[in-house]
């Protein structure tokens, strides 16, 4: 009787202690998962790219992404990846592209809706078009976490 009582009690034990708590990942987990690194080629035409992504509060995002190119060119763009974290990898949920037609920049900043509790970041592919010739680079923000 007494070993059986000293099984169950370890039994609720082990079971108390092992149940998953399913939390927002700490910075430093989410934004190892599947990094995006920017070309290294040298461009031509494709100057830089930046994102940026904060909590806007009331369940919304604030997005800031802008593509910089030497010159005018034909096609100035970005696709805007917005990426929320599943608690093993991140996933796309949103896909935004803007572009610009004889430019040498184009610049966004929109608000999206977001999951309180969630975790996201930004993908964004910064390009150039100029005839055959393409030009692009990835910039990837850090995870944040929409309270």
């Amino acid at each position: 009787m007494r070993k059986t009582s000293l099984i169950l009690v370890l039994a609720l034990i082990l079971t108390l202690v092992a149940v998953p708590v399913w939390a927002a990942p700490n910075a430093s987990a989410i934004d190892r998962e599947n990094p995006v690194q920017n070309g290294t080629q040298s461009m031509t035409m494709l100057q830089d790219g930046t994102s940026y992504i904060a909590d806007a509060g009331g369940s919304t995002l604030y997005i800031s992404c802008q593509t910089y190119a030497y010159y005018s060119v034909p096609e100035i763009g970005l696709e805007i990846n917005v990426q929320r974290w599943n608690g093993s990898s991140w996933v796309t949920i949103q896909t935004i592209p803007f572009y610009n037609t004889y430019s040498n920049y184009i610049g966004k900043n929109i608000t999206v809706p977001a999951m309180s509790g969630y975790s996201y970041r930004l993908v964004t592919k910064h390009y150039c078009e100029n005839g055959a010739n393409y030009e692009y680079l990835y910039t990837t923000t850090n995870g944040i976490t929409v309270y």
